[in-house]
């Protein structure tokens, strides 16, 4: 069982061995991990967590990562968690994805590939983002603005 001051993440693709691997990579640093195949399962498994990051897919075939996002974001409406996406081509994102957009649902954005270490750090700098409070999924402050990051050509 993890302490209770344990960063809590939870992971949402429909693709299981993305899920597996990033629960081993965020596991193996101490995180406390979770994870749904989709975005109503995970929209469930959050009542009543306390989750700091979801870490969700763009593509997903029964919610999209901005639909997920927002039925968080409507559920939860003053939760400090924060919202990474990750995508294969960070092109071709609507304007709810867009960081750059006032309409934006989502801290940033992480282009797959990406290198472990780079994944690990981006986490632990939106962490430190979201602050110290640690609430359910219930709610607490809004969260700060949104911000973009992409991984170095050639990532793993």
């Amino acid at each position: 069982m993890q302490p209770a001051d344990t960063p809590a993440i939870l992971i949402v693709d429909d693709i299981s061995s993305i899920r597996t691997v990033l629960r081993h990579i965020l596991g193996t640093e101490g995180f406390a991990v979770y994870e749904a195949g989709t975005g109503r399962a995970a929209l469930q498994l959050a009542q009543g967590r306390s989750i700091d990051l979801v870490l969700i897919d763009a593509h997903m075939p029964d919610w999209d990562g901005p639909q997920t996002v927002r039925a968080f974001r409507e559920a939860f409406p003053e939760a400090p968690t924060r919202y990474v996406v990750m995508t294969g081509d960070p092109t071709t994102l609507p304007e709810t994805l867009d960081v750059h957009h006032p309409a934006c649902l989502v801290h940033r954005i992480i282009a797959k590939p990406f290198r472990p270490a780079t994944l690990l750090e981006f986490i632990r700098q939106e962490l430190l983002l979201r602050g110290a409070s640690r609430p359910t999924m219930s709610g607490q402050a809004p969260d700060p603005a949104p911000s973009v990051w992409s991984p170095p050509v050639g990532g793993v």
